[in-house]
């Protein structure tokens, strides 16, 4: 009998404490936001022409000449690719460019059909750069090292700003 009270006892707190979580959540929405990675090196964001462009002058220190719209960025180049390659292939073990924004409410197959054109979807562009432990070797265990690695993030203005 105390068995019994006690199951019933916990169900109903069980089910009371559920249904106080999911008014909770139902309340408060998490935003979920999803990435587009580019893989193009030249390209147009918010009405500015955005190019990436390999700085030969220095062979070794390679820099890859990041260009929005008037600003400029130099970044280092960590781990040199083969530059036959198109686009940003070369640069994909140290460098990603994605666009983002808030996906919630959305297919994936809706936020990149309304990403840019959209203006419900305000989006931003990223540039994330992976540099290595200095002196390794990117190609054995400077890959494998990732608590060394050093990671930064450039982003474009808030569409809000």
């Amino acid at each position: 009998m105390l068995a019994a009270l006690s199951g019933l006892g916990l169900g109903l707190t069980s089910w009371s404490m559920a249904k106080r979580v999911g008014e909770f959540h139902a309340a408060h929405r998490r935003d979920v936001f999803a990435f587009d990675t580019r893989g193009e090196s030249l390209f147009e964001f918010a009405g500015r022409k955005v190019s990436f462009e390999n700085d030969r002058t220095d062979t070794t220190n390679q820099k890859l000449i990041v260009r929005y719209g008037d600003d400029v960025l130099r970044l280092h180049v960590t781990i040199p690719g083969v530059q036959q390659l198109p686009g940003l292939v070369p640069h994909n073990d140290w460098l990603r460019v994605m666009r983002f924004g808030l996906m919630s409410g959305r297919t994936m197959e809706e936020f990149k059909r309304d990403l840019g054109n959209s203006p419900d979807l305000p989006d931003r562009l990223a540039i994330v750069t992976k540099t290595p432990l200095p002196g390794s070797d990117p190609a054995s265990y400077g890959e494998i090292m990732m608590k060394h690695w050093t990671c930064l993030l450039y982003t474009s203005p808030s569409p809000r700003d």
